[in-house]
């Protein structure tokens, strides 16, 4: 934006750290966490909290489901998985 308070980037996750922008106040994961493969979790949640000022707001929308009766993605995280990867 104009006044700089928004800023969307087009690139390879992985490739992001804090040193291209710093860190963020807020970050809204519309589905990132959901679509990558789940090995690849930890090392997308350790770049989120990276990227994360103190006191960011982190808004997160995943699914936990039965993936017997649906194939991924997206991909079911259970909570418990959740609470491992970013902490209470």
């Amino acid at each position: 934006s104009n006044d700089g308070m928004c800023a969307l980037y087009c690139c390879d996750l992985y490739d992001f750290n804090e040193h291209i922008h710093g860190q963020f106040d807020a970050i809204w994961d519309r589905g990132s966490l959901v679509a990558i493969n789940p090995t690849d979790r930890r090392r997308y949640a350790d770049l989120m909290l990276a990227l994360m000022a103190p006191g960011c707001r982190y808004l997160l929308d995943a699914i936990e489901y039965d993936q017997e009766h649906m194939p991924p993605p997206p991909h079911s995280i259970p909570e418990h998985v959740l609470q491992e990867m970013y902490g209470e």
